[in-house]
């Protein structure tokens, strides 16, 4: 039904431009100048079309690298942390950012070295250390990342590329009683 529509919107175009060559036919006396003018209203037509082609060509681009983008989070269970790619492409060099708990007490929590692909639908558990004043404690202060001990706002930056290296960045956010992911940037 929806292909019926759209084929219904160009009869008017069709009629008119008909319209328009038939009165030239039945009232011009130059047909030099009724030859210029439909040339010139033939030119118009290529011309939306060809901007209209090109609208189509961008917006198919669009849907495409929608559907193969990659779209990777992190997720806590069992007091391990994991890293999911839940698109439909690879991510590639996958590296989640150090999250700063407390800078005046210089504590981080560094999630490990960068992981070259994550295929679609894979899941990869991560290296969690934390770090006071520069110094590795083990995982003591990963308890800010879980929702049921947190006592502040922490967010989580993932950084990943698709297939092109085109970059993406999630966000999510970790508050008491609550784990949520609240931004996604290319």
């Amino acid at each position: 039904m929806e292909k019926r529509e759209h084929k219904n919107k160009f009869w008017p175009v069709i009629a008119i431009y008909f319209a328009i060559v038939l009165l030239f036919s039945l009232f011009a006396k130059d047909w030099m100048a009724a030859q210029t003018i439909a040339v010139i209203i033939t030119g118009a037509v290529v011309i939306w079309y060809t901007i209209e082609t090109q609208l189509l060509r961008q917006e198919t681009q669009k849907q495409t690298e929608i559907q193969f983008r990659p779209f990777v989070i992190i997720e806590l269970k069992d007091r391990k942390f994991f890293l999911k790619n839940l698109g439909h492409g690879p991510a590639l060099n996958v590296k989640v950012q150090p999250v700063i708990v407390s800078s005046e007490e210089s504590i981080e929590i560094k999630f490990g070295d960068m992981i070259a692909t994550i295929n679609p639908g894979v899941t990869i558990e991560l290296d969690v250390e934390s770090f006071h004043k520069g110094r590795a404690i083990g995982t003591f202060f990963t308890a800010h990342l879980n929702p049921q001990y947190a006592n502040r706002n922490l967010s989580i930056f993932i950084d990943y590329q698709n297939v092109d290296l085109k970059p993406y960045t999630t966000r999510e956010r970790v508050s008491p009683k609550k784990w949520e992911v609240v931004e996604f940037n290319h």
